[in-house]
């Protein structure tokens, strides 16, 4: 089992994967529209990702690197037969590793229902009671040292602030 990013050969299969996509949504594409999609999808930054065993896709998913250093999940999608196989952990897991490595520290998506409570179980959280949920790049152990480290020293300040208003008030009593 392999992880690819897609190629234009790979656009059968992606249209047949956006296909049972959007059939969890209770929607049905022509080929055609479906192609389209997929063309414009690509135009504006997303890149589609397959898992293969051999030469059959077990699903894909796709990542749009947005500004601020936030990034857009879509179409994470397993067919029903695999549906069983724990294909779209794997790929949901692979997206976030792949955005963690590229400095993304807010990943958004809108997922369809079906897909709730994996989202829930890697971290997102649903954002304003809807089908739209968002993750937080987990806080590094270097990044929590110097967390602690500025309280710490805010901590010193504001004892010493008050260390030195005690002393004041001491002088004026003499």
């Amino acid at each position: 089992m392999e992880l690819v990013k897609a190629t234009a050969q790979d656009e059968k299969i992606l249209v047949q994967l956006l296909r049972d996509y959007f059939i969890l949504e209770g929607k049905e594409y022509s080929f055609a529209e479906l192609k389209h999609l997929l063309v414009r999808e690509v135009q504006h930054g997303h890149e589609f990702f397959l898992l293969k065993e051999g030469k059959d896709a077990r699903g894909c998913i796709s990542v749009s690197m947005q500004e601020g250093n936030e990034a857009e999940i879509a179409y994470l999608t397993v067919p029903k037969e695999h549906a069983a196989a724990g294909y779209d952990h794997s790929l949901l897991d692979f997206i976030l590793q792949v955005c963690s490595q590229r400095g993304v520290a807010t990943v958004h998506s809108v997922i369809p229902r079906a897909h709730e409570l994996l989202f829930a179980q890697k971290g997102f959280y649903l954002h304003k009671g809807k089908v739209c949920v968002e993750w937080k790049a987990p806080v590094t152990d270097q990044q929590t040292n110097l967390q602690t480290q500025l309280d710490d020293l805010a901590h010193v300040e504001e004892t010493s602030d008050k260390t030195a208003e005690m002393l004041r008030t001491l002088k004026t009593r003499k």
